[in-house]
């Protein structure tokens, strides 16, 4: 099993820890953000593409479930379909890096990114543009910043750094 620990240190008290392991022919990312004080985990795949992401406020059972079947179609632990997520490659919490990373392991372009709300829980859907611009280094929107050999981000100017 490998494992890696990624902290990412948030402008202002905001911090993330995220904790990267290889289990069971996939990557577990188990993160925790101080801002709104929430845990997620990320199921990904061998090749990175996410399969399950969950998000926990104040509960032992995860307040949000989702998964996905690797062809586009999401759905909640339910059983209910997220149509509004058809097509959705890459997932994350607003405010998180490791949307950043999971875009880049999904190798840029033109994604649809379902970013999800921690305090209401709302998810929305946003066409971000994924571009690299050098080795190890990727733009989206005007930002623009360093990733390591996992495709995890390294500085995010004005935002994060990875300590």
């Amino acid at each position: 099993m490998t494992t890696v620990t990624l902290l990412a240190a948030w402008q202002g008290d905001d911090d993330e820890l995220v904790t990267l392991r290889h289990e069971n022919g996939g990557w577990t990312l188990e993160g925790r953000l101080s801002g709104p004080d929430v845990a997620v985990v990320v199921r990904l795949d061998e090749a990175w593409c996410i399969r399950q992401l969950l998000l926990f406020r104040d509960l032992d059972e995860p307040d949000l479930w989702l998964a996905t079947d690797g062809n586009g179609t999401w759905g909640e632990m339910n059983g209910s379909v997220r149509d509004e997520l058809h097509g959705v490659v890459v997932a994350g919490v607003a405010g998180s890096a490791l949307v950043h990373a999971l875009a880049v392991r999904a190798g840029g372009g033109e994604l649809d990114v379902a970013v999800v709300d921690p305090e209401t829980l709302e998810v929305r859907v946003e066409r971000r543009g994924y571009l690299a611009v050098g080795d190890r280094r990727w733009r989206c929107g005007g930002d623009e910043w360093a990733v390591d050999h996992l495709g995890l981000p390294r500085d995010l100017p004005g935002r994060a750094r990875a300590v």
